[in-house]
C-alpha cells in the first residue's frame, strides 16, 4: 500500500474507510508471512471500530480472521457468525460466503445443501461472481436441484463474461477451471480441446499463484486443475499425432 504511514494517520483520525483498509492490508496482503504482534492488535482495533460504525465489509474481514486462523486459532463457528452478521446487513458477498459455510458444513453448521442453494441464489441475483459458478456447481452435480448442465455451464459463462477482464484472484481462476472442464469433457457444451486447454492453464497458473501468496484452501484444486490440463495436452498431442499420419 502506498503512504501506509498517511492512511495510519487517518484512520487514527477517525476515518473508518481508512480504517478498514489499512485492517485488511496488514492482515491479508501477505498470508505468508506472520503479522507482527503490534500490527495486528492495531488492524484488529480498526475492524472492531468499523464493525461498532455498521460496517458489514468489516464483519467480513473480521470473520475471515477466524476462518483462516490468521493470527488467532481457526475457529468457523465464529467466522459463520460474522459472516452471518454480514449478511443479515444486506452484504452481496457475506451472502455468498454464508452460501460457502453451508455447501460445505462449515463449524457448527452441518452440510444444507438446500440453504446452500438459497444464499449461493440470493447473492447471484445481488451480482456476486463467485455465487454463479456455484449455482452451476449445483446443476452440475444435481446438489438440491436436478442434475442439469447446460444450466452448469451457462452459469459458467456468465461468471466469466462477468470477471474476465477485471480477474480477480478469489473466482476467475475457479471457473476457468470449471470451462476447461466442460469444454474437455463436452459437458453442456461442444467438446473442444483447445478451449479446454486455454481455460486449464490459465486455471492452473492462477491457482499457483494463490499457493504462492499463502492460500491455504487451494492446494487441491491447484492439482486437480494440473492432472486436467496434464490430460488435455496429451489428448492434443495424440489428435496431432493422428492428423499427420
Amino acid at each position: 500500500m502506498r503512504d501506509l504511514a498517511k492512511m495510519i494517520k487517518r484512520a487514527d483520525g477517525g476515518d473508518v474507510n481508512a480504517m478498514i483498509e489499512v485492517a485488511q492490508y496488514i492482515l491479508f496482503d501477505d498470508m505468508t508471512v506472520p503479522v507482527e504482534t503490534d500490527l495486528f492488535e492495531r488492524a484488529v482495533g480498526y475492524l472492531k471500530k468499523a464493525i461498532e460504525a455498521g460496517r458489514t465489509e468489516a464483519m467480513i474481514s473480521y470473520g475471515a480472521l477466524f476462518y483462516n486462523g490468521r493470527g488467532v486459532e481457526q475457529d468457523f463457528d465464529e467466522a459463520v457468525y460474522w459472516y452471518r452478521e454480514a449478511a443479515d446487513h444486506g452484504n452481496p458477498d457475506a451472502v455468498s460466503y454464508m452460501g460457502y459455510m453451508y455447501y460445505y458444513g462449515r463449524g457448527n453448521l452441518d452440510v444444507d445443501m438446500e440453504m446452500a442453494y438459497q444464499y449461493f441464489s440470493k447473492a447471484a441475483m445481488l451480482g456476486v461472481p463467485n455465487a454463479y459458478y456455484k449455482c452451476g456447481d449445483m446443476f452440475y452435480y444435481g446438489k438440491y436441484v436436478s442434475k442439469d448442465p447446460f444450466t452448469a455451464f451457462r452459469l459458467y459463462v456468465q461468471c466469466f463474461e462477468m470477471v474476465k477482464f477485471v480477474q480477480p484472484i478469489d473466482c476467475y481462476p475457479d471457473v476457468c477451471r470449471r470451462l476447461g472442464t466442460c469444454y474437455h469433457k463436452g459437458i453442456g457444451t461442444e467438446k473442444d480441446l483447445v478451449k479446454a486447454e486455454r481455460f486449464l492453464a490459465e486455471a492452473k497458473r492462477l491457482f499457483q499463484k494463490r499457493v504462492e501468496e499463502g492460500d491455504l484452501f487451494t492446494d487441491n484444486v491447484l492439482r486437480q486443475a494440473t492432472n486436467e490440463w496434464l490430460e488435455v495436452t496429451r489428448e492434443l498431442e495424440s489428435d496431432l499425432d493422428q492428423g499427420q499420419q
